[in-house]
């Protein structure tokens, strides 16, 4: 039977007190860490300039676009620094979020909405995929643009709909080690998956090689 709402919020609070104590590698560390640095410092400073236009609307009207533009980069660089790190991770890495006790279901209220959700996401996709295919008056990059977002809508429908994380543990530790982020630049992950998920199949059988070999 699925948890209650207020039942997943407390183990997701459990799993993340459990994660903050186990120890990772160290380019697993860096790269989570430059990701959730980047998000807290756009949302603050997201925040900081809804409260200045409403505090001090004259001195947030002298914030030129120029200037707002260099901040938003300079807060995003750790994040594509850390997720260009976590290409590696996740192929490196693939059993991290079964290191950090990961048993937590990521979409485990109301299954019939993320499924309706996921099928909405599966339809959309199939349309930008056929007119990217078939439109021979679109020019090339929307063409390949529509293409790109008709992959990251196949994902997200799939995440919707079949993942679970005790299954794809591969796939359960790029959203964690991403954020969440990585599942917008899914197609660049698709190499890292596919090695992460054979590794991991290697690293498992070596496991239970070795409690097999204890155990006698």
């Amino acid at each position: 039977m699925n948890p209650t709402f207020h039942e997943h919020i407390r183990t997701r609070k459990e799993f993340f007190e459990r994660a903050r104590h186990v120890k990772l590698p160290l380019a697993v560390r860096i790269s989570s860490g430059l990701i959730v640095a980047s998000l807290l410092l756009l949302a603050i400073g997201s925040w900081l300039l809804k409260r200045l236009r409403r505090v001090a609307p004259d001195l947030a009207a002298s914030i030129t676009p120029e200037l707002l533009r260099g901040a938003t980069i300079v807060a995003a660089v750790p994040g594509v620094i850390g997720m260009v790190l976590s290409i590696y991770t996740v192929a490196r890495y693939p059993d991290t979020w079964s290191r950090v006790g990961g048993t937590l279901q990521i979409f485990p209220v109301r299954r019939w909405l993320w499924c309706v959700l996921g099928g909405l996401c599966y339809l959309i996709a199939v349309i930008l995929a056929a007119v990217a295919i078939t439109d021979e008056t679109l020019p090339l990059w929307p063409s390949i643009a529509m293409g790109y977002a008709a992959a990251v809508l196949t994902f997200i429908g799939y995440l919707l709909t079949f993942f679970r994380a005790a299954k794809h543990p591969a796939v359960a530790t790029f959203l964690y080690l991403t954020a969440g982020m990585g599942v917008l630049v899914f197609p660049l992950y698709i190499p890292s998956l596919i090695i992460g998920t054979i590794r991991y199949h290697r690293i498992h059988e070596s496991q239970e090689r070795e409690q097999h070999e204890n155990a006698s």
